[in-house]
């Protein structure tokens, strides 16, 4: 079987009224979300966390009171992760 690397992401549009974040990407609790998924996704997946989109707008001083939503697009474990990562 060959193996497929792919990468999940997220993008912040900054917009005057307020900036959007498309997706989340890998959310920083990742490895207990992969402990609820079928045990067969589990055995034919592998997934690295590299910096969670929420870590990387903290380390570029990112101002999170200009975060007026998130934008999910599909419900893909990849672009879901995150949001438990911006609540209050």
């Amino acid at each position: 079987m060959d193996s497929v690397h792919t990468s999940g992401g997220a993008a912040l549009t900054k917009h005057p009224k307020g900036d959007l974040l498309v997706d989340t990407g890998f959310g920083r609790d990742i490895d207990q979300q992969f402990a609820t998924m079928p045990r067969s996704f589990q055995k034919l997946t592998k997934y690295e966390l590299w910096k969670s989109a929420r870590n990387q707008l903290e380390a570029a001083g990112y101002d999170f009171d200009r975060l007026g939503g998130i934008l999910v697009t599909h419900a893909h474990w990849d672009h879901v992760s995150g949001p438990p990562d911006y609540r209050s």
